[in-house]
């Protein structure tokens, strides 16, 4: 069951699952993955009208920080390594060498798509519309793995799966 708390900015909550709401328009914020690091974040507005400024957050640290205080210097660690899973269950307070381990650990090759996934995924990626950055997003949910953007793009350009790519453009 999905339920708000309020977090430590004036107007906004943040749901046990990882979504964000302004109080004020009652509005959930969309937000983005970050092409840097992967993961999902949002801008909030801060201060009022004389000194209003744009804060660009990282969803999975405002979760943490909400249901499990904040533990500096410890990091917000994903459980299931599933950077886009912002679960409050799926968030821990960890060690940045602890961290580093078991994403060791963790660390999925690429494995290769059969000829039928590749084509779902040229399906989802033309019906659809999507960015790129929004397939990879969408991929390694389907799939359970963990590919690049970098990687989804030279997929999706025949770059990489030539055999594939030539079949279902032939």
């Amino acid at each position: 069951m999905e339920f708000w708390k309020q977090t430590k900015y004036e107007n906004y909550e943040v749901s046990n699952t990882g979504k964000v709401r302004n109080t004020k328009t009652n509005k959930i914020l969309n937000g983005s993955i970050g092409k840097s690091n992967g993961y999902w974040r949002i801008s909030i507005s801060i201060g009022d009208t004389g000194s209003k400024y744009t804060k660009t957050i990282e969803v999975h640290r405002l979760v943490a920080e909400t249901f499990h205080g904040l533990h500096s210097p410890l990091i917000v660690d994903h459980i299931d390594g599933n950077k886009l899973n912002n679960d409050e269950s799926n968030l821990q307070w960890i060690s940045q060498a602890n961290n580093l381990a078991k994403a060791k650990k963790r660390t999925k090759k690429e494995r290769m798509f059969t000829f039928d996934e590749y084509e779902s995924i040229h399906v989802e990626f033309l019906s659809n519309k999507q960015t790129i950055t929004s397939l990879t997003h969408w991929i390694n949910n389907k799939f359970n793995m963990n590919h690049s953007r970098p990687n989804i793009g030279k997929m999706i350009r025949g770059d990489t799966y030539k055999i594939f790519y030539n079949q279902l453009n032939n």
